[in-house]
This record gives structure tokens, sequence and C-alpha cells, in this order.
């Protein structure tokens, strides 16, 4: 079995292809293995050395793991199929959602993914003293908490989510360590502008939201508040709204 991808899902694959007596080699576009768990997801959450311990009772099992080759540029989709009896497509999500907003092209508007990746492979960034997460999933809890553990004591992180916390999608235990930390909860807002001097993100313009009726995800639907619209400062703006 050929497999596209080194992340979670790949490798889960590929331990368990072996597991049954069946070969496999995985085919990883980047320079390390781990996907979202090696890249994404903080080093105060998974550290290199646990995530080795995984990677080392794959190799032991006799799986072997192809770096810096891209399936559709070094090798061929066609080719694998030739080669192999099956394929195992495991690319992920890969690519932060747009809030689809005015001014989110602008400098200091990050995408968690992005600044998260960027993060773990030793990336600096100034993200000055007072950051805006938006989102209410687990990327924005790992983003928010991030960016605390770079501002420090005298910079101010907050989260602004659309809903109530008792909606936010990322596990309770999350939100309760960012509520720990110190970093803020901004609910009952929605993006509507970034807020734009000399070509860098100075604020998001939000618009104050109720709880409608529940929408297509059993949640209550949030609903603008006509003439509420509020702006927050901010030196840098981080985007964890979803993944595609």
């Amino acid at each position: 079995v050929a497999i596209v991808g080194a992340g979670p899902a790949g490798l889960s694959a590929a331990l368990n292809l072996a597991r049954a007596g069946i070969a496999s080699e995985v085919f990883e576009a980047k320079g390390r293995v781990g996907g979202m768990v090696g890249g994404a997801v903080p080093k105060y959450r998974l550290s290199d050395e646990k995530l080795a311990v995984d990677l080392e009772r794959l190799r032991s099992l006799g799986v072997a793991i192809h770096l810096n080759t891209a399936v559709g540029k070094d090798v061929s989709l066609d080719d694998l199929r030739a080669r192999f009896d099956y394929v195992f497509l495991g690319a992920g999500a890969q690519k932060g959602k747009k809030l689809g907003i005015p001014g989110e092209d602008a400098e200091g508007v990050l995408d968690a993914l992005v600044f998260l990746d960027g993060l773990r492979a030793g990336t600096k960034h100034d993200l000055g003293k007072r950051v805006l997460v938006v989102g209410g999933g687990n990327s924005a809890m790992d983003g928010a908490r991030s960016a605390k553990r770079l501002v420090g004591t005298d910079g101010e992180v907050a989260l602004v989510y659309r809903r109530t916390r008792a909606e936010m999608p990322a596990d309770p235990e999350e939100v309760h360590d960012c509520e720990i930390e110190g970093i803020g909860l901004k609910t009952l807002l929605a993006p509507v502008r970034v807020v734009v001097e000399n070509g860098k993100a100075v604020g998001l313009a939000c618009q104050k939201m109720r709880l409608g009726p529940p929408d297509a995800s059993g949640r209550p639907r949030p609903v603008p508040v006509e003439g509420s619209e509020v702006v927050l400062a901010a030196d840098t703006i981080v985007t964890a709204i979803g993944q595609e």
C-alpha cells in the first residue's frame, strides 16, 4: 500500500497495515512527519521526544517513510497506482479558512495553522502587545495560548467568538486552560472588517450578535444586532475558524 501523507491518518494506516502483515510506504511532501500533530500542535502539548517514540515504532515494523516527496510533483499518482496494490490518500485539511472580510490580507493578520506550524519550526514572531484570536475551536485555543507565551505577562490575548462560551466546539478543558492563563473571551462578536492603517492591521471591527434558533449544527444561530459595531484594538489578529 502507498500512503500519501505522514499525518495522523497516514501514520495510523501504516501502523495498522504493518500489524496486519501488509507492507506500506509513506510519501510525505514536507521534511518532517506528524502532519498537524508534528506541526500545528504546540510543543508544550506534545514534545518532539514523544512524537519520536511513535515514529520509531513504525520504523521498527518496517514502514518506509519518504520525506520531501510530494505526490503530483516528485512522484505521480499514476506511478503509485502502477507500483502498489492500493493507494491511501491522507493529505489532510491543511488550508486555513478565510474570514471573508475586508482587510484580512493586511500585515499582522496570521492564519493559525501557519502561525503554529512556524512556531514549532522555530520561527520568531513579534506579535506586539495586543493579540486577538478569532475562533472557538481547539486550534484557536492553541493559537491563543501560544500567543500568550510570546507576549508575556504585560501583553493581552483574547479570543473572539460569535457565539457564547457554552457553544465553543473546543474541548472544555482547553477553554478552561485559556481562562486560567489569563486569556480573555470576547463572545457574541462576529468580525466584519480588519481596521488597517498604512497596510498594517490595528484593530478588528465586529458586530454584536445574539443567539437565535438552532442551525444545522444544532447550536443556536448567531444573529446580528443591527447598528452595534464595535472596534477591538489589536497589533496581531490570528484567524482560526476551521480548515479545508
